[in-house]
């Protein structure tokens, strides 16, 4: 089974996205909506940047005025009872809203892990307008910050610093327990006794793992240069899974699946997870994977998959996927879907479909950032070759709905992004239920062969 969770049974880890958007498609055709075809995206809602007025209602309390920050910060803020909702801004810009999750004035509760490398180094404003259960405002607060980030070059026109990969933690080579490093032979079970005694140091070759490895947590997984690790199956799989575990990294690992360096991807229709984050009794995340490559996904799912089931929520949260590259997949590249202040950023999408989907109403998928990544679609997904080239095989949302259900996708942002490529392609905004249930969409591009749904 893929899963620990009840909600499935095995070979049905998640509806595809795909059949889900049909539906939404052929709700909109009966209604007679018309869908967009613009090419830039824009926030619908104009909220406005708050000035900082003395308020009751709502006040930030991380980070401090004035404080000098980077890497990733957390963004607390203390409300009272009447606060249903609040609007966080960035310099003015509208980047994220959610309603509180705790009303007790005397605590402060992160609500947001924002990713200070998506601004340029320098002084900063956050501002927060509260508003309550009719939608009146009732209170702001804001105050100023200098980020400092170092920078080490990444290739992006935004101004960003990447983290370096954590230092391993009694590094374990999996050659050292047996591993095979011509890929002749299944490592899993070599591997898996690595990572029992300490953090994954893999070393050049390339490793055969065709079952599942079982991460605990605050392991670092780290490929030196030359490593690559590939999985050959077409049944349900899961290669490395983090289950109720929570820390750690992936960092530098070149993976491979059966579309491996396959330009036009064929469609295998089975679950197949390459890093598998799941939660268990609501505990589960606070992973970072950056400069990893996936070539070759096989399965609906693909790469990565952030997921809990309706019994364990909330889902993984905190999790920072950055600085990958996909390319060749058979549906998805990355997959959220249930999860809270997860952030996807700077990475980079070839023939590879996401990002967020829940299965099910139970499912909680708030507080997400998808931001300056880039999509092209050159021959198209896998599900798009075998069922026709179309936005809704090859697709980029922030979420539409749940099995066809009504989800509320609000609170998630999706911004900076670009899609594009000859094939037919779509970022899907409208979600089922209406526009409250839209997430944000800010200062998109959708080009060439992308239409707006």
């Amino acid at each position: 089974m893929l899963t620990h969770s009840t909600d499935h049974q095995p070979g049905e880890l998640m509806t595809t996205t795909r059949r889900i958007l049909a539906l939404v498609s052929m709700a909109a055709a009966t209604a007679g909506i018309a869908l967009a075809t613009n090419a830039k995206c824009e926030d619908p809602n104009s909220a406005q940047a708050p000035a900082h007025t003395p308020s009751y209602a709502v006040e930030i309390r991380s980070p401090s005025r004035a404080a000098v920050v980077s890497g990733t910060v957390e963004i607390a803020l203390k409300t009272d009872s009447s606060v249903a909702r609040a609007h966080v801004f960035v310099d003015g810009f509208l980047w994220a809203s959610s309603p509180p999750h705790s009303f007790d004035w005397n605590s402060a509760r992160v609500w947001f892990r924002w990713n200070s490398a998506t601004v340029s180094n320098g002084r900063h404003a956050i501002s927060v307008s509260a508003f309550d259960s009719a939608g009146a405002n009732i209170g702001s607060d804001s105050l100023d910050i200098t980020v400092r980030n170092r920078s080490l070059g990444a290739p992006s026109s935004i101004p960003v610093s990447v983290r370096a990969p954590p230092p391993l933690n009694h590094p374990q080579n999996p050659v050292n327990y047996g591993a095979d490093p011509t890929g002749n032979k299944n490592s899993a079970a070599a591997f898996q006794k690595a990572i029992n005694a300490g953090d994954l140091d893999v070393p050049a070759g390339l490793f055969r793992i065709n079952s599942t490895v079982y991460v605990p947590s605050n392991r670092n997984i780290r490929c030196e240069a030359g490593a690559a690790v590939k999985y050959t199956t077409r049944a349900h799989f899961i290669m490395f899974a983090w289950w109720g575990t929570t820390g750690g990294s992936a960092f530098n690992c070149r993976f491979r699946g059966p579309n491996y360096n396959r330009a036009v991807p064929s469609y295998t229709p089975v679950g197949q997870v390459i890093l598998f984050i799941q939660s268990i009794g609501g505990h589960g995340g606070s992973l970072t994977i950056a400069h990893n490559d996936f070539n070759g996904m096989g399965g609906w799912t693909g790469a990565v998959l952030i997921y809990g089931s309706r019994a364990n929520q909330p889902g993984p949260r905190n999790n920072l996927i950055t600085y990958n590259t996909f390319e060749h997949c058979s549906s998805d590249a990355i997959q959220i879907t249930s999860g809270e202040h997860n952030v996807v950023s700077h990475n980079t999408f070839q023939d590879c479909s996401g990002m967020i989907e829940a299965d099910n109403t139970g499912q909680q998928n708030t507080g997400n950032f998808i931001d300056s990544n880039h999509s092209t679609f050159t021959n198209g997904t896998g599900a798009a070759n075998q069922f026709g080239q179309n936005g809704w095989s090859n697709l980029f949302t922030c979420g539409a709905s749940c099995s066809s259900l009504a989800c509320n996708y609000s609170a998630n942002t999706c911004s900076n992004n670009i899609v594009d490529g000859p094939k037919p392609s779509g970022l899907l905004e409208s979600a089922v239920g209406g526009a409250l249930n839209n997430a944000k969409y800010v200062n998109n591009t959708c080009t060439h062969g992308c239409s707006v749904y």
